[in-house]
């Protein structure tokens, strides 16, 4: 009964025996192990105590002390660091002796959804990490996984996967082709029309000097699988997700105009990082900075200050701190609206249909060079949620694993990620009005490649040619086409107009050395 006592230290709540036998069972012989291991016992003694029942239970604790339980654990450790940092600068012995009553933005069954959804798919010791951050589009954050074992506190306290403030680590990893809505909100800023036709090899060579390597040599770009996909439409490209064709988007826009559209968004993307590989998502990004990226494409352009900290009272009732919601208008409605119907296509029809959700949403896969990093980036109206997965560095140098077994199967942006987006998005979303997104209109100059004559098909000894990179007459696209509107911000009924806030400051991730370039989508 000690051991068991001991372990449930680390979450009362989820360890009651009432609740989960099996967890309150194996935390009591977690405990066993490691006092074997501490010389404690023996192992004689450790295997006659596991054949006894348990007998001890706990009482059931009462809803006000839920936030005491680690089922939050890395959201309050974001918390208490926050506290502790350049904003709040509360000492320590005032944080844990003042009587301090902290408000904060989570929402606990949200929380309890994003934890269940991170178990449910991800259940074997051996699992690769996982984190999850969702928030509103007004930057409150609802719900943080930093890890896959949602119930360690001391992992908490020193790495976040998903967010980390002063003192902890984790700069990010590479987001892949989640990445990519940000060239598309930057090629349409330039006056470019998504109907825009590229054609989209399986490799492609771009001579250009912006897009030149560091030593100088052409910039080579390939499919995922190498795979040929003929000619495109940027709202196709979107969908399948082809490298080649956002590569001669960039090529288009530039580096630099990709960087400036990053920034408005709140990522920064160092300068020793410019290139035109930026569109495949080469910088390093925490998970929560790409939800505020992402939530300000739900929110119609509007940037939101990402809130975790409402109020903070002292014990005699005196409020010493509150903050709400910021938010600045930093690119178009039109613009965020054409991103939303790309990225909705995606879910529909594209890498992204394993996160379905029966309701109006949108979101973008993201799978990193030989699978080491996959992403899903998605969104409804009313709340965002991206996943990452992904192993931590080992050894020295640092090597990260590469996710080609996981459960039988390697690992990809649409896959594990987009199934735990579902799960969490589902149970989340439960009994909260659906609205749907603003219609766009379809503006810009449209681009059209120099069409390259197909050969004759003649019959003869010789191998057939190779038709796909060749243009014949584009296809038009399957995706609707909206009418457009007298209006620049055309919308459905259903859906409030957005508010226009006063501007204010925006924190940006910090950078950190890169893994290998992204590849999949």
């Amino acid at each position: 009964q000690a051991a068991y006592l001991a372990g449930v230290i680390r979450s009362p709540q989820r360890f009651q025996k009432e609740r989960d036998p099996k967890a309150a069972v194996a935390i009591r012989d977690e405990v066993l192990k490691d006092m074997v291991a501490a010389d404690f016992i023996d192992e004689k003694q450790r295997a006659a105590t596991k054949r006894q029942d348990l007998l001890a239970n706990i009482k059931k604790a009462s809803a006000s002390a839920d936030l005491d339980s680690p089922r939050a654990g890395y959201f309050v450790e974001f918390v208490r660091r926050s506290l502790e940092g350049d904003e709040f600068k509360i000492s320590e012995k005032d944080l844990l002796l003042g009587g301090l009553t902290v408000h904060t933005t989570l929402d606990l069954r949200m929380q309890d959804a994003a934890e269940a959804a991170v178990r449910k798919v991800m259940d074997k010791p051996d699992d690769p990490e996982v984190a999850l951050v969702a928030m509103d589009p007004q930057g409150n954050v609802r719900a943080m996984v930093g890890g896959r074992n949602v119930d360690d506190v001391a992992r908490a306290r020193d790495f976040n996967f998903a967010a980390a403030v002063a003192g902890q680590k984790n700069s990010g990893r590479p987001a892949g082709s989640a990445a990519k809505p940000i060239t598309l909100a930057t090629f349409v800023d330039q006056g470019l029309s998504v109907r825009s036709v590229f054609t989209a090899p399986a490799e492609l060579e771009i001579t250009s000097k912006q897009c030149r390597n560091k030593d100088g040599t052409p910039w080579k770009v390939s499919n995922f699988d190498n795979e040929s996909l003929g000619s495109l439409e940027v709202l196709d490209a979107t969908v399948k997700s082809a490298n080649t064709v956002f590569a001669q988007m960039m090529d288009k826009v530039g580096p630099r105009k990709f960087a400036a559209m990053s920034d408005k968004l709140g990522l920064t993307v160092p300068k020793q990082d410019f290139g035109c590989a930026l569109t495949l998502g080469t910088t390093p990004v925490q998970p929560i900075a790409l939800a505020r990226a992402y939530a300000t494409f739900a929110g119609r352009g509007q940037r939101p200050q990402v809130l975790t900290i409402t109020k903070i009272v002292t014990p005699e009732g005196r409020v010493i701190a509150e903050r709400g919601p910021k938010l600045d208008k930093v690119i178009s409605e039109n613009i965020a609206d054409t991103v939303n119907m790309a990225l909705r296509e995606n879910i529909r029809r594209g890498t992204g249909t394993g996160a379905k959700i029966g309701r109006p949403a949108a979101g973008k896969t993201g799978t990193t060079q030989n699978h080491v990093d996959a992403w899903f980036a998605g969104y409804t109206p009313e709340l965002i949620g991206v996943v990452w997965m992904g192993f931590p560095p080992t050894g020295t140098p640092p090597k990260i694993a590469e996710m080609t077994n996981v459960h039988g199967r390697r690992v990809t942006g649409g896959s594990f990620p987009a199934t735990i987006w579902k799960e969490f998005m589902t149970a989340a979303l439960k009994g909260i009005k659906s609205t749907d997104f603003f219609e766009p209109q379809l503006l810009g100059e449209v681009l059209k490649p120099s069409p390259t004559p197909c050969p004759s098909a003649v019959a003869t000894a010789t191998p057939k040619p190779d038709l796909s990179n060749c243009l014949p007459s584009p296809t038009p696209s399957p995706v609707p086409s909206p009418v457009p509107s007298p209006s620049p911000s055309a919308r459905h009924t259903n859906r409030p107009p957005s508010p226009s806030p006063s501007p204010s400051p925006s924190p940006s991730p910090s950078p950190s050395p890169s893994p290998p370039p992204p590849k999949g989508p």
